[in-house]
């Protein structure tokens, strides 16, 4: 992939998701995308900005799903109906670009959730199931990992739990 080609690649999806030809006009996101600092990996790599290596690799793995034809799904952070007021926050726009880790997709009907953790500069995204609540804590299963690019570092502090897999209990 040549060093344009990711910049040219995200700046087409950019124009889309501003068009509103997908049902609605995803500005937020667009400028987040024409806003984004696009950097050469092989320098992020040699800089040993472990943050800047992960989103640089992400946006060649974003790319790559893009030529592909892969199913991607915008995404926004979840605050569960039953979390304590406090911890309720109100999110008006979409800030992830995910995408899909099956071959089949998402079904555009039914909601998808993924977990991400973010820890010292990296993260991990999973796509979970909601399976109830225990304890007043969301109850995730885990489906796989899921690949995305992230355009906030807004975090959003929220319990939840994993249960042990049968194999494992």
């Amino acid at each position: 992939m040549s060093d344009t080609q990711p910049q040219v690649l995200l700046r087409q999806l950019a124009k889309e998701l501003r068009s509103g030809k997908h049902g609605r006009h995803y500005k937020a996101l667009a400028n987040h995308i024409d806003n984004y600092p696009f950097k050469n990996v092989d320098q992020e790599h040699r800089n040993g900005k472990t943050e800047d290596q992960c989103k640089g690799l992400m946006v060649n793995i974003l790319c790559e799903a893009i030529n592909k034809g892969k199913s991607l799904r915008l995404g926004l952070p979840y605050s569960h109906p039953s979390a304590p007021t406090m911890k309720k926050k109100k999110h008006k726009s979409y800030c992830t670009i995910f995408i899909s880790s099956c071959n089949t997709g998402w079904q555009e009907e039914q909601p998808s959730y993924i977990f991400t953790s973010y820890g010292h500069q990296k993260c991990v995204s999973l796509e979970v199931e909601l399976d109830g609540l225990t304890e007043n804590k969301p109850r995730l299963i885990i489906k796989g990992w899921a690949n995305g690019l992230c355009f906030s570092n807004e975090c959003h502090d929220q319990q939840v739990l994993f249960p042990w897999p049968p194999s494992l209990a």
